[in-house]
């Protein structure tokens, strides 16, 4: 072998080396900027009959005062203990559109059956998690979680609003309500459930903004018995009459 051919072999390890290197540093820089990620949970609790608990894979915010403290969710789930089962897995919003949170406010958090609701009233409880993005001018958003009694999981509720959701135990209803900025639009439903979480009904009444010189709106209500249409109703409604949206819903749902 001659000594051009030594040199460079002795110069290509040479590089390789320095190659090696500067990826190492590069990636070390890429993953301190991106902040460390880890692992927390809240404190085990009884629901349901299952012993549960909140796990979640959280990154710091390295633009914070304070990245220790302030993180980023990237993955949230619902932990049946005993059988070691994920009973629900949260979907999570875009991690750069994604609000940072106070770690406090989940790790080792202690939870009981008095912080969750039995929405659809069939006696256990269910859950509710609030959009902190998607709520705004339109009122309060969340996600509904209903229990699934056969294989003891929760499975998104997809039908109801989840807008301003009110519970009225003694009729058995979920309501839930919005309302356009100022514009007179509004969207109301309304569900009943009868014994052991079976859906009754379900009304829907919303306005719908048509002329503006006249300043009408056009009301339409819809009621469904399971998926069958059972009651349709329209009207217009002018600003000149009395244009309260509680008493729109209570005279069209008659």
């Amino acid at each position: 072998m001659n000594l051009i051919a030594i040199v460079c072999i002795i110069l290509s390890s040479h590089f390789q080396s320095l190659n090696n290197a500067l990826n190492a540093g590069l990636s070390t820089s890429v993953a301190q900027s991106q902040g460390k990620t880890f692992k927390v949970q809240s404190l085990p609790f009884d629901l349901n009959g299952l012993r549960l608990q909140y796990q979640y894979t959280v990154k710091e915010d390295i633009n914070s005062a304070n990245p220790k403290e302030m993180v980023l969710v990237l993955d949230k789930k619902l932990v049946d203990l005993k059988r070691n089962v994920v009973v629900l897995d949260f979907p999570i919003e875009q991690e750069d559109l994604n609000p940072t949170i106070n770690l406090s406010d989940i790790n080792k958090v202690k939870y009981s059956h008095i912080d969750f609701d039995d929405v659809n009233f069939d006696g256990y409880k269910d859950i509710r998690e609030e959009c902190k993005l998607c709520s705004g001018s339109l009122g309060n958003v969340e996600e509904i979680y209903l229990f699934n009694r056969d294989n003891k999981k929760f499975v998104r509720w997809q039908s109801v609003m989840g807008i301003n959701v009110e519970l009225d135990e003694k009729s058995r209803t979920v309501q839930c309500y919005t309302k356009g900025a100022g514009d007179g639009q509004f969207e109301y439903q309304e569900i009943k459930f009868i014994d052991h979480g079976i859906q009754l009904y379900e009304k829907r009444v919303n306005s719908i903004f048509l002329n503006e010189k006249k300043h009408t709106y056009r009301i339409t209500y819809k009621k469904y018995a399971g998926k069958k249409l059972v009651a349709h109703k329209a009207r217009i409604v002018t600003r000149k009459e009395i244009y309260d949206p509680w008493d729109v819903i209570a005279e069209i749902t008659k």
